[in-house]
């Protein structure tokens, strides 16, 4: 939204180096003072990962008050979430960064495990009546959405970030939550080489975030930028409230 209200702009009295809008955003889609972090509790999933350990270093340096990491075999698995509930009761933004190219059950690892966690998140977090104080959640998905698996053996992770994109393209439109839907390219990782660092993939994201992005490419292909219109335009919403994951339409993600 380009127009903004007085409670937008009550925030900067709040945070003087953020909100500068008094009528438009212009000013701070410009200079990445739409968002601020600054005080945030954060909540994690992959934090171990190159872009989670990236994410950590650079949320750190916008001075968010705490990051929990939610550790898989520890504070959850695919059979049970419990858990996580005390800790996302007290979270403002949830963060998922897991997934897996190698694992039995892909589906589960890249796609399954986000919806139970942010149907979790959903209920268990109090909701705000100030838009701008509403939980947030960032999903990182993949460039992968738009042009599919470049082999065989990356066909099942593949399958499994598009298996996503339906439920992600409802929680875009959802009243109750800011979601981030994080597209990079590839990034250097223990999942492979590529020509940029997580740190750069990280950088990149939240320069986008700090000027409100809510579909934010990490892109120096340019397919990120292409699969906006196809997650805005073609991609039919999934609420996972009413259904599960097997049945989503596949070609429609």
């Amino acid at each position: 939204m380009l127009y903004v209200g007085p409670q937008y702009h009550a925030m900067h009295h709040l945070d003087p180096q953020n909100y500068f809008g008094s009528t438009l955003r212009l000013v701070d889609w410009i200079i990445g003072s739409a968002v601020s972090l600054r005080g945030r509790r954060v909540a994690m999933t992959g934090s171990n990962g190159a872009l989670g350990q990236a994410l950590t270093h650079r949320l750190n340096l916008e001075h968010v008050k705490c990051i929990e990491s939610l550790r898989f075999g520890i504070e959850w698995s695919y059979d049970t979430y419990a858990a996580l509930a005390p800790i996302l009761a007290d979270t403002d933004i949830l963060i998922l960064a897991h997934g897996s190219k190698d694992c039995e059950d892909p589906v589960r690892a890249n796609c399954e495990s986000a919806v139970a966690i942010i149907e979790l998140f959903r209920r268990i977090r109090p909701p705000s009546l100030k838009p701008e104080a509403l939980p947030e959640v960032w999903y990182v998905g993949s460039e992968a959405e738009l042009h599919g698996a470049w082999s065989r053996r990356m066909q099942p992770y593949t399958e499994a970030k598009r298996a996503f994109v339906p439920f992600a393209r409802a929680y875009y439109d959802n009243k109750t939550i800011i979601y981030r839907h994080i597209v990079p390219a590839a990034f250097r990782s223990s999942m492979g080489p590529a020509l940029v660092t997580a740190h750069w993939a990280a950088a990149v994201a939240l320069w986008w975030i700090k000027r409100g992005a809510r579909y934010v490419p990490v892109t120096y292909t340019g397919f990120a930028y292409a699969n906006y219109f196809r997650f805005k335009y073609h991609v039919k919403p999934f609420d996972a409230s009413i259904g599960h994951v097997d049945s989503v339409n596949h070609s429609d993600s």
